[in-house]
């Protein structure tokens, strides 16, 4: 019995398919199908053709493309007939067999065959994998929405602070870590320079999160500052800028209140019991991993998300580790903002946050190491299904320090000794050899020890705080 690959590369209003078969021969050459109701039925057609012959499965794999390709991957889901199963498969990864074929041109033909030999490649990789159910994929439309709102409040809160820098610069200190919602409703009311001066202060106190102190402050920095009086257009543009970024901050305020009344999933209350993640970081992160169960490991599960450190040498160049920062940018945002939280509020984490300030680490990187630590305290509770226990994760950490035996760090000192031997034979260079003997020239069984006892006495230290 042999299987068929049927490779799917969506475009907006229709879609190239392509069939070949384990030798990756074509079974049915590349063709063309419109996205109505008549060319659906067509393809099923065609399949249930296909699978009167000696076929034990069609394996269809569909290209994400935002949403076009929902309809065929609806279409072929339903197909009652067990051994037609579909996929859907990430761009970047037809992006680099594309790339590892050499192929010089680019067309919807050529995307159909990528996907179908990427398919023939990875079928057992990419179906051992869960699909992503209609109620969380419905969900992340939601959770993608929000982050489109998001994106354009901020556009709009730049253009904003231009405005407000060319016009009204006094105003500027007060937007330094985002624009407050009181001076939206400020300038909505009061957009010049001019209408600034001239209002009373019990006016402008009457405005919500504005004492009569910040007003008559407010009023004297304007009057005395090098502002514009302003005219139509300007005043135009402010109180239009103020009315949308309020609305939008509005529209974002109810949009995640929606996802987080109506995501009913257990899975967010057990991420919950990290103090410091609230309910829509639990989903978003939930949203952000679909399933746990794809990841071979928490190691893996950085990986994917760009949030494991990297470091490179390279003969005797050295470059300093660094988060990797590959894969979805939106999962970093949202746990940046959930390390930040528990880096304040959870005392097992600040304990870990303090403990990476000491060795030197500035503030960014001590919360990229907590970002890290949290999606693989995250990857432990999801597959476990347990609340968060601090005590699980110390005993995980020494665990992984006991590994190490004294033997091993031994061997590793007798085989760097016959690395230097080697090396000093050989055409290196001394800036190399020089590496290696300040390497050794420290006991690693005494180095090894001390971070023992360091690790032992820090997690001692987070018990005790809890």
């Amino acid at each position: 019995m042999k299987n068929y690959f049927l490779g799917i590369d969506v475009s907006k209003g229709y879609a190239d398919f392509v069939i070949i078969d384990d030798a990756k021969r074509e079974v049915r050459k590349t063709f063309k199908l419109m996205d109505t109701a008549d060319d659906h039925q067509g393809l099923l057609r065609m399949i249930k053709l296909d699978l009167k012959g000696e076929v034990n499965c069609i394996y269809c794999g569909v290209e994400s493309t935002g949403g076009y390709e929902n309809n065929w991957f609806r279409t072929l889901s339903d197909f009652k007939d067990q051994r037609v199963r579909i996929v859907r498969i990430n761009p970047v990864r037809i992006h680099h067999q594309s790339r590892a074929g050499l192929q010089r041109t680019v067309t919807d033909k050529v995307a159909a065959n990528t996907i179908a030999h990427y398919l023939s490649d990875n079928h057992e990789d990419l179906f051992a994998n869960p699909q992503l159910d209609i109620a969380m994929a419905n969900a992340r439309k939601v959770y993608n929405m929000v982050a489109t709102l998001n994106k354009q409040k901020t556009q709009l809160s730049n253009q904003f602070e231009k405005i407000i820098y060319s016009n009204i610069p006094e105003l500027i200190t007060y937007i330094r870590n985002g624009v407050p919602n009181w001076l939206l409703h400020f300038l909505k009311k009061y957009s010049n320079k001019d209408a600034i001066s001239k209002a009373r202060p019990s006016n402008i106190a009457k405005i919500k999160g504005i004492t009569l102190d910040k007003a008559q402050t407010i009023q004297s920095k304007v009057k005395t500052g090098i502002g514009a009086p302003g005219d139509i257009y300007i005043n135009h543009i402010i109180k239009s800028l103020c009315s949308k970024i309020l609305a939008l901050d509005k529209q974002i305020k109810d949009e995640k209140k929606f996802l987080t009344d109506n995501f009913k999933d257990k899975r967010v209350n057990i991420l919950e019991s990290i103090k410091g993640i609230g309910s829509y970081t639990a989903i978003g992160v939930l949203i952000e991993i679909e399933d746990v169960s794809r990841f071979a490991s928490a190691s893996h599960l950085c990986s994917y998300f760009g949030v494991h450190p990297t470091f490179k040498e390279s003969g005797d160049g050295k470059i300093k580790s660094r988060m990797s920062k590959k894969g979805r940018s939106s999962y970093r945002s949202l746990l940046y903002m959930g390390a930040r939280n528990v880096a304040i509020h959870n005392p097992y984490f600040k304990s870990f946050y303090i403990a990476q300030r000491a060795k030197g680490m500035h503030h960014n990187a001590a919360i990229g190491a907590i970002m890290n630590k949290l999606t693989r305290i995250i990857f432990g509770m999801l597959k476990s299904e347990n609340t968060f226990d601090p005590q699980v994760d110390q005993q995980n950490q020494i665990r992984s320090l006991s590994k190490i035996t004294n033997q091993e760090i031994e061997q590793t000192v007798i085989t760097q000794k016959k690395e230097l031997e080697q090396a000093i034979m050989a055409p290196v260079s001394k800036r190399k050899i020089t590496k290696i003997k300040k390497e050794l020239s420290v006991s690693f069984l005494a180095v090894e020890e001390s971070a023992r006892s360091k690790a032992l006495s820090h997690y001692k230290h987070i018990k005790m705080s809890e």
